[in-house]
């Protein structure tokens, strides 16, 4: 698998020798990919064009992250080879018992897919397959663009998210997909109660939100930019391996 160096590589030039690279077996199915770092070091990239590579790859099926040990080629079957049967059941009962305990109270929002698959050292695939069970049970609700919610009662659903909170999910959605790449200057607080038809002060809430999270915070001149993200304990783990 030869890599390309220098600048005027692509994201999809990455993904496009990574993804013939899959599919001519030279990366077999539950083989490590590079890591975000040796992807920037091996095409001279920056690190948001590495992990929108990787992220396209894994949109496609192509490749699943295991948190603390990669990012892994998957079978034809959909899985790296992890039992996600026995897996996908455990994380369907851990997150049943925190609904059925209070831990999530009604119209609560329960951690996202990443968080879920971080803490329970599972694929992302398998934290949404078990989430799906849950949601065919009714005991958990999704909304488009806002994630999943545990239903205050069979006819009522999940409690709506403030817009601030809608806002600042917008955002950050962009930002992890690597539409707003590190640098990028937001829109401004107008710019954003006009688009969304809110006042100011909502707008405010919701890029002060995304400053507490990290993702963002304020340059001098600029107004408020993307800030560079560490890297994800992914690549971290097989940086160190």
């Amino acid at each position: 698998m030869g890599g390309q160096g220098g600048s005027g590589v692509g994201f999809r030039e990455i993904a496009a020798e990574l993804r013939e690279a899959i599919r001519s077996k030279s990366l077999p199915p539950g083989s490590p990919l590079p890591s975000e770092t040796d992807v920037v070091k091996r095409w001279g990239v920056a690190r948001v064009t590495a992990r929108r590579a990787l992220a396209a790859l894994e949109a496609e099926n192509l490749i699943e992250t295991v948190p603390g040990r990669g990012r892994f080629v998957r079978d034809a079957g959909g899985t790296s080879g992890e039992r996600t049967g026995a897996k996908f059941e455990a994380v369907a009962a851990a997150v049943r018992r925190s609904v059925e305990s209070g831990a999530f109270p009604p119209g609560s929002r329960v951690p996202s897919e990443s968080e879920l698959s971080e803490q329970f050292r599972a694929s992302v695939g398998t934290v949404r397959q078990a989430l799906r069970v849950l949601e065919s049970r009714g005991l958990l609700v999704s909304l488009p663009g806002k994630g999943r919610y545990v239903p205050h009662d069979p006819d009522s659903g999940p409690a709506v998210m403030t817009d601030a909170e809608r806002i600042a999910a917008d955002i950050r959605r962009d930002i992890e997909r690597g539409e707003l790449a590190a640098g990028a200057s937001l829109p401004g607080e107008n710019d954003l109660a006009t688009r969304y038809g809110v006042a100011r002060g909502t707008a405010r809430r919701a890029l002060t939100e995304l400053e507490r999270a990290g993702l963002v915070n304020t340059a001098r001149g600029k107004g408020r930019v993307v800030v560079d993200q560490p890297a994800s304990p992914a690549d971290t783990e097989s940086e160190d391996a």
